[in-house]
């Protein structure tokens, strides 16, 4: 598939060589194209490095991993996404504007598209392509009111190598997914424990 990275860092990095070595053509938009960018992605033959614009337009799925704060001014830039999936992978979710309570809701407010899934791994950036812990894979989550769409998402977390993608229900239940980040925030960063902290469901 041709799917677009909207953002910069080591989250999409990650995303950007997962994706890529599963066989997609991998679409990074940046709002400036002088954004540095990591060496080793530049000798992939099916990762670009374009314009937001142009990422939206080439893609047929749209990764948002940028802060919760440019998050406005990007889903104004991606244009008539509404026939796209997009997923939000945006962090850190509370954005205090004026009708909007997470980054989820600006999204789709914005950007009129109803194929938006709220997905998050809840983990270091370093475990996005090596999923792995002592023996049992970390488990992906989201949230969305489109049953196709989280299907894709789903997926693609397998690309990555996540054997469970968690699907909380729809758009209503995304805080829950905010409150978890917040939790894994608080415990790997604040704390100052390690980054390789990850949330799984185990069964009985």
């Amino acid at each position: 598939m041709n799917i677009a990275i909207i953002g910069a860092g080591k989250n999409t990095e990650a995303l950007a060589e997962g994706l890529a070595n599963a066989g997609h053509d991998v679409f990074i938009g940046l709002k400036d194209t002088e954004t540095y960018i990591s060496p080793k992605l530049l000798t992939f033959e099916n990762i670009f490095l374009v314009s937001v614009e142009d990422a939206a337009r080439e893609s047929d799925i749209i990764v948002i991993t940028t802060p919760a704060n440019e998050i406005r001014e990007v889903a104004y830039m991606l244009g008539d996404v509404r026939r796209k999936t997009i997923a939000d992978l945006s962090s850190f979710n509370f954005v205090r504007a004026v009708s909007y309570s997470n980054t989820h809701n600006v999204i789709k407010a914005i950007t009129n598209c109803r194929n938006l899934v709220k997905c998050y791994n809840v983990t270091g950036y370093e475990d996005l392509v090596n999923p792995d812990f002592i023996g049992a894979t970390t488990d992906m989550f989201m949230a969305g009111d489109s049953k196709k769409s989280k299907e894709v998402v789903k997926l693609l977390a397998r690309d990555l190598g996540f054997i469970d993608c968690c699907d909380f229900g729809d758009g209503d239940t995304v805080p829950m997914l905010d409150e978890m980040s917040n939790c894994w925030n608080n415990r790997a960063v604040k704390q100052k424990m390690e980054a390789s902290l990850a949330y799984k469901l185990v069964r009985k």
